[in-house]
């Protein structure tokens, strides 16, 4: 199965030194299960390519992969007229 979400999002961060942690999750009836996280730095100054990361167990960067990816582009800045 191959699922495909066309989402944009825009949020505020007060300190850029904490990562950001984006979570998949299947909604279930009963219980929702959960399927993977990245970790992003998000700084400012990186590149605003595509880019594409493994999902992974709760645990951090350095957590055991999952099944499944996740692509997506972030724009960070210091300026918020800059977004």
């Amino acid at each position: 199965v191959h699922a495909i979400f066309d989402t944009q999002a825009i949020f505020y961060r007060r300190t850029t030194d904490i990562p950001i942690i984006v979570q998949v999750w299947n909604s279930r009836k009963f219980c929702d299960q959960f399927l993977g996280q990245v970790t992003l730095d998000a700084d400012p100054s990186d590149c605003r390519d595509l880019k594409s990361l493994y999902l992974r167990k709760k645990g951090g960067p350095t957590a055991k992969v999952k099944q499944g990816h996740i692509s997506f582009k972030v724009i960070s800045s210091d300026d918020l007229t800059e977004l």
